[in-house]
């Protein structure tokens, strides 16, 4: 059985572009910095991440309304992603560098649908391997703040099997005068592989609390089951907006794999 443990605490700096009145902005980006640390029995590794996004929302946003972090998601909003992301191991010359574009358009009639690219190059110094994931999907608002989905996302590999996964996915969010909300989801998907793994299950469950508009408290669990080997994965996570414009973020994640000849680790960030 393998373990790790997770804790991240990074600023996250939100540059938004104001149209109209003070409470639309139109273009949400952010930066974020780690150094990790993962220790498994007498082997020790550090590691640093960086991760640099953006989204452009077709309409501008109106974030007056409920929690900060669920603006887009309350006004329907269409957008346009980009992120860049890259870590770095202290002890070896491995680098894993990933760029993606993802797209959300939301139409009148509530229907909305979703595609993404995300390329992911991994090099140790004598060789380099691509991954390519591809996902388009559709789904529909059946009320103001409730969504049901499905995504399907194609895997390929340079060194290994291509994979395709079918996703169904249902996300809440729950609202009250007294200015406290609530935010439900899951998720059940469906692995095809041709890798000594087989076949699988995927398995998605969160939670978060919003006592407020500006702090939100939340907590996950994701399982995935193949035909030689099981994992899951624990995780807790905090966001406060210490302005409109700046948010401070909190994840503690705890990650066990069931496959065979693995020892027990931990990884702190």
């Amino acid at each position: 059985m393998n373990t790790k443990l997770s804790f991240v605490l990074a600023p996250s700096l939100l540059f938004a572009c104001s149209y109209l009145q003070a409470e639309d902005f139109q273009l949400d980006a952010g930066i974020l910095l780690d150094e990790a640390s993962f220790e498994r029995d007498a082997i020790e590794s550090d590691s640093s991440g960086l991760i640099l996004g953006g989204s452009f929302y077709l309409q501008p946003v109106d974030d007056s309304k409920g929690p900060l972090s669920e603006a887009a998601f309350i006004q329907h909003a269409s957008d346009i992603t980009l992120v860049y992301s890259t870590r770095d191991f202290d002890d070896s010359d491995l680098e894993v560098s990933s760029t993606s574009v993802s797209t959300r358009i939301v139409l009148d009639n509530n229907f909305f649908f979703t595609a993404s690219f995300e390329n992911t190059e991994t090099e140790d110094g004598f060789s380099s391997e691509d991954t390519d994931e591809f996902s388009i999907g559709g789904g529909l608002y059946v009320d103001e703040l409730t969504t049901g989905s499905f995504t399907y996302i194609s895997e390929e590999i340079d060194s290994t099997d291509d994979q395709e996964i079918f996703l169904f996915e249902a996300r809440s969010l729950l609202m009250n005068q007294t200015n406290t909300s609530f935010v439900l989801e899951g998720s059940i998907g469906f692995v095809e592989s041709d890798s000594s793994d087989g076949d699988g299950k995927i398995f998605y469950l969160g939670a978060i609390a919003y006592p407020s508009s500006v702090f939100g408290i939340g907590a996950s669990y994701g399982l995935s089951s193949f035909e030689t080997t099981d994992s899951d994965i624990f995780t807790l996570t905090a966001e406060y907006f210490a302005s409109p414009e700046i948010s401070f973020q909190f994840f503690y994640s705890l990650y066990t794999d069931e496959a065979d000849g693995l020892a027990d680790g931990e990884l702190d960030i």
